[in-house]
């Protein structure tokens, strides 16, 4: 019984790493410019660059709909920036935002596509992910 058990739990944890989810969720202080180059420069796929404030209601809004939106496109990495925070006003300067939230999609270094305010739904989000190829 116990070795079931084991296989199980071997074969589940296998299953979670092979799908490859990433998530760059770091703290306020963490996003630095630097930092944001290597997860780009470091990353073969896209990255969605999600420019938020907790202290703004869409930005809130948006945030349940792309965790979920992001779990099914485990290539995507997400990467959110408060920018609320003055240590990456450099960071959203770079990229012009003016307005949260604002979603932006990087590979190689270059803007593929962006989006200003909140999606209305879910299918919404994922039509702005399809024409870049972003999963």
């Amino acid at each position: 019984m116990n070795r079931y058990l084991v296989v199980t739990l071997i074969v589940v944890v296998a299953i979670f790493i092979s799908r490859g989810q990433r998530f760059y969720t770091p703290s306020e202080s963490a996003v630095t410019p630097g930092r944001l180059a290597k997860v780009i420069e470091g990353n073969n796929e896209k990255t969605v660059l999600f420019f938020w404030q907790p202290n703004d209601p869409a930005s809130q809004s948006m945030d349940p709909l792309v965790t979920q939106v992001m779990a099914d496109y485990p290539k995507i990495t997400l990467v959110k920036i408060d920018t609320s925070n003055p240590e990456n006003k450099a960071i959203h300067d770079t990229y012009n935002i003016n307005t949260t939230p604002t979603f932006v999609i990087v590979q190689k270094e270059k803007v593929v596509s962006q989006w200003v305010g909140p999606f209305k739904n879910k299918m919404q989000f994922i039509a702005f992910l399809r024409p870049s190829g972003a999963y």
